[in-house]
Order: structure tokens, then C-alpha cells, then sequence
């Protein structure tokens, strides 16, 4: 009986620590835990979470791999491991895992929003091995300052220049000097 309350306490007090994303004080409990008792689920699940927080991601699927495997049923395992392996961009893995919370759970919140996620993201990373490109988010999105900058047009033929240009890249023409607008040197 003594076992459990440890265990209980230890629990209880990880589930605190990560409510206040405290991983430094959640991992060595929910360590114990799994310790005492190997088989607790929730305390592989609450450790692949925590070692997540911790920056710590191959301790983190290792607690996750072991909660799925534990109980391949439970949701919230599988859907944290899809969500841990997403985040790290091991896209296919996510998707086993998605796939596997929306078949347990086919009106799951989280997983719908996240296989959207995971659509387009994949969608982005075939679109762009295709081109050639190896690395996930490679591109940056047009945020619309390169174009702010892009912003003094050449009198003598049109193209846009940098605020701060002297010559035209377009036709080498000198561009003059606006009064609100002063090159820097």
C-alpha cells in the first residue's frame, strides 16, 4: 500500500510540475514512477511529454514508444506521440500515429486539427523534393518585406530598387535623391 501512495505522490506531483511546464521537476518523478512500477502508462505518456519540454526528444519517444506499446489503445498516447513526432518533423511517423488515434477516436479534436496540419506539411515537403530541396521549411514565407524594401521605383524605367539605391539595377541610371527618402552611406 505504501508502494502506491509513493507512486500516487510522484504522479500527482509530475502533473503539477507540467501544468506549470516545470520538465525539471516532472522527469525525475515520472522517472520513478516507471521505476516502481513499469507497466504505468500514464507515467510513460506524462514522461515522453516531459522529456519533450526538456529538449530531450530521444528519451521522449522512448516514453512514448513505450505507452503505446503498453496499452495500444489509449488515445491520449498515441495522439501526444503523433503531435511529439510531428513537431520533430518525422512526418510519417506521425501519420502511423495519427492514423491510429482517428481510427481509436474518429472525432478527435486535436487529431483533426493536427492531420490538416500534417497534410499540408507533407504536401509542402513532396512539392519541394521534387524541386530538389532536402530540408522541411526550407523557404521562408513572404512576409511582404522584401517587397516594402523593394519600394523606389527608377524614374527612367520603372524597375524597383531598394529604398537606400543610387543606380538602377535594372538600367544603371542614376536614381535621385527623394527628400524623404535619404541613402545610407
Amino acid at each position: 500500500m505504501q508502494v502506491d501512495t509513493s507512486i500516487h505522490s510522484h504522479l500527482q506531483s509530475a502533473r503539477a510540475a507540467l501544468q506549470k511546464r516545470h520538465h525539471w521537476l516532472a522527469v525525475p518523478a515520472l522517472r520513478s514512477v516507471v521505476q516502481a512500477e513499469p507497466n504505468h502508462v500514464e507515467a510513460y505518456e506524462l514522461l515522453g511529454i516531459a522529456e519533450t519540454f526538456a529538449n530531450n526528444p530521444t528519451a521522449a519517444r522512448q516514453a512514448f514508444l513505450q505507452a503505446t506499446r503498453r496499452d495500444p489503445q489509449r488515445i491520449s498516447a498515441h495522439f501526444n506521440f503523433a503531435l511529439f513526432l510531428f513537431n520533430q518533423n518525422d512526418l510519417d511517423e506521425a501519420a502511423e500515429e495519427l492514423t491510429t488515434t482517428l481510427y481509436l477516436s474518429p472525432n478527435h479534436t486535436g487529431a483533426l486539427a493536427l492531420e490538416k496540419q500534417l497534410k499540408e506539411k507533407l504536401k509542402f515537403r513532396d512539392h519541394t523534393a521534387e524541386e530538389g530541396f532536402s530540408l522541411i521549411g526550407s523557404r521562408a514565407p513572404d512576409t511582404g518585406q522584401l517587397s516594402a524594401l523593394r519600394s523606389l521605383e527608377c524614374p527612367t524605367c520603372g524597375g524597383l530598387n531598394v529604398v537606400t539605391a543610387k543606380v538602377c539595377k535594372k538600367c544603371n541610371c542614376l536614381i535621385p535623391e527623394m527628400p524623404d527618402i535619404i541613402p545610407l552611406e
